[in-house]
């Protein structure tokens, strides 16, 4: 039997319950959270309530940069089947802008309190050496720099993508977009790496790996992939997009999630093998900070949780066309890529004051209260922002001449 006919949606957008007051929320929830982080962190502790903000800003951030890497991939591939939850992903990058801007403000206030480049006390022989690039004032144009290509691409690939919902089934946008994408991609790509070079590397400057911006990228598509899927459950269980986001669309992203997750396993492996077997000073001190002042259990704790229980869960096809335990697994594998940036950034805190000429690193578990006050203010931020563009826009790009392709996908 054949299929009927498909008729194209003329209009798929947010009217009310939930999401039509979500960006509210959002919003709410974020000066709630800066509030308190503002009071537990800002009168007590500015350099480890400067960690709390660089921590919590990461994560939103890697949801927000991993979504732009799903729409530029998506173009140059010509994917059929991610056209109804691409809109998602396009509303997320837009957060970009504010974000970067955001880094910009941070790095000019609280550079100082972070990175330990910034102290001459710190500059030995080595840092010496690097001041041509760890330098304050190319990092402010860096991230600069940054901010204005991923503003660009976001923007141009949203808005082709509505003129598109206008246009419909305009061909001509579709190979603008793709073009956009391929020539997008290697500055995506250099500007990723590079700025996870000099946000979250950087702060334990003598260190250094050529694949941290891989392994970054790595755990922020996770963070992409799960959001969507959280996203697009809420939405449906609200009433939008019933028949857009099928249950093969649910088991793709289930496979992107697990792929991501042994892609985030052979990264870190391959970094830690390869300085656990150089064995040189300069770069096994990254994990010896993260051994020492309580923070050896979550290391330990982190492939574990991180890779081997995802993996095992997500292995089943059951699984990741189960309502329930898709949305559980998604969830899971957030708090997991929130633990890893943690690990990565919070135990470098105190590194910057030296009391009775010793250093006192943060502790596991010290100041966690302004830990999590910053990342609720910096999710809630970023949820409302991209609630409110959501609300903005078609929930899916019902004028792109693949909707139907996505619509009526079946294998995968």
């Amino acid at each position: 039997m054949g299929h009927q006919a498909f008729q194209a949606p003329t209009d798929i957008k947010i009217e009310g319950g939930f999401w039509g007051s979500a960006h509210i929320i959002g919003l709410v929830l974020g000066v709630i959270g800066f509030a308190l982080w503002a009071i537990l962190g800002l009168n007590h502790n500015v350099e480890h309530a400067a960690y709390s903000f660089l921590f919590a800003w990461s994560f939103v951030f890697s949801i927000a940069i991993g979504a732009l890497g799903f729409v530029i991939i998506q173009h140059i591939v010509r994917a059929g089947w991610s056209t109804t939850v691409r809109r998602m992903a396009e509303n997320m990058a837009m957060t970009l802008p504010i974000l970067g801007v955001a880094m910009v403000v941070f790095l000019f206030v609280f550079a100082h309190d972070v990175y330990p480049w910034t102290h001459e006390d710190h500059l030995d022989a080595i840092l010496q050496k690097k001041t041509g690039y760890l330098n304050t004032k190319f990092l402010l144009l860096r991230a600069c720099v940054y901010t204005v290509i991923w503003t660009l691409l976001s923007w141009k690939l949203r808005r082709n993508s509505l003129l598109q919902d206008e246009r419909h089934e305009d061909e001509d946008l579709s190979l603008s977009s793709r073009f956009i994408a391929s020539l997008g991609m290697p500055f995506y790509a250099l500007t990723t790496t590079f700025a996870a070079f000099d946000w979250i590397m950087s702060l334990q400057p003598h260190w250094y790996s050529t694949i941290f911006g891989v392994y970054f990228f790595a755990g922020s598509m996770l963070g992409t992939y799960t959001f969507m899927v959280l996203v697009a459950k809420s939405l449906q269980r609200n009433g939008y997009v019933k028949d857009m986001f099928t249950i093969h669309h649910y088991h793709a992203l289930g496979k992107f999630i697990f792929g991501h997750v042994v892609f985030w396993a052979y990264i870190g492996f391959s970094q830690f093998f390869l300085i656990w077997y150089a064995n040189i000073p300069e770069e096994t001190e990254f994990y010896l900070h993260r051994v020492h002042h309580g923070w050896a259990p979550l290391s330990w704790l982190l492939p574990v949780f991180h890779f081997f229980i995802p993996f095992l869960f997500l292995l089943s096809r059951h699984v990741k066309r189960h309502h329930g335990a898709l949305i559980a697994a998604s969830i899971y594998v957030m708090i997991a890529h929130a633990l890893d940036l943690y690990w990565l950034i919070m135990p470098m805190a105190g590194q910057n004051h030296k009391v009775d000429g010793h250093v006192h690193y943060n502790h596991f578990g010290h100041g966690m209260a302004t830990d999590l006050c910053a990342l609720i203010g910096w999710f809630g931020i970023f949820f409302g922002l991209f609630a409110l563009f959501q609300r903005s826009t078609n929930l899916v790009p019902i004028g792109d001449p693949r909707l139907e392709e996505a619509v009526r996908q079946e294998q995968f």
